[in-house]
């Protein structure tokens, strides 16, 4: 019994909280940076502390998909732009 108390505390201690920054938008934030096209908005929603790391898996998810098809949509039209 001993042992689980810090396990329990140690699990519950790490389920909660806000959640990081998806690679996607990482390498999305990182590309309007290297474009040009990098703004206050895309840092403030999807930049290491933006307001989509939250608890909330399903907003996690959404803006995970959401940088996805942005990054997509500046590697079609910066292809050189190496991102």
């Amino acid at each position: 019994m001993r042992g689980a108390l810090p396990a329990l505390l140690l699990a519950l201690a790490t389920s909660c909280g806000a959640s990081t920054q998806s690679p996607q938008c990482k390498a999305y934030v990182a590309c309007t940076e290297a474009t040009g096209t990098s703004n206050a908005l895309i840092r403030e929603a999807y930049g290491e502390a933006g307001s989509c790391w939250t608890d909330n898996p399903t907003m996690t998810g959404r803006c995970t998909s959401e940088c996805q098809t942005a990054l997509d949509q500046l590697k079609a039209v910066y292809p050189d732009a190496g991102c």
